[in-house]
C-alpha cells in the first residue's frame, strides 16, 4: 500500500495519469467545495487553520489561488474533515 504522507495533491494525481489541466480543474473545485463547507458551517479561515494546526494565510492562499498554492494530501484531508465537522 502506498502512503500519501508528505505527497502533494499534484504528485498524487500525476501518478494516476491525470494531466495538468485536469489537476488545475480539480484544485479549483476543491477550493470551491472547501469554501462552501466553511460558509455553510460558519467556519472562518482562522478557525479552520486552528483546527488543522496551520496558518490562516495558508488556507486563504489556497482558497484565493488554488492553482498555485502548495497542497499536501494530508492537509487537504484534514481541512475537508475539519470544515465538515461541527
Amino acid at each position: 500500500m502506498t502512503t500519501l504522507e508528505g505527497q502533494t495533491f499534484d504528485e498524487f494525481l500525476k501518478a494516476k495519469g491525470i494531466g495538468r489541466e485536469s489537476i488545475l480543474a480539480f484544485r479549483r473545485v476543491i477550493a470551491w467545495q472547501l469554501s462552501e463547507a466553511m460558509t455553510t458551517r460558519g467556519i472562518s479561515t482562522d478557525e479552520l487553520a486552528r483546527r488543522i494546526r496551520t496558518r490562516p494565510h495558508e488556507i486563504g492562499r489556497f482558497l484565493q489561488t488554488p492553482e498555485s498554492a502548495p497542497l499536501l494530501i494530508t492537509t487537504l484531508r484534514e481541512a475537508m474533515a475539519a470544515a465538515r465537522s461541527e
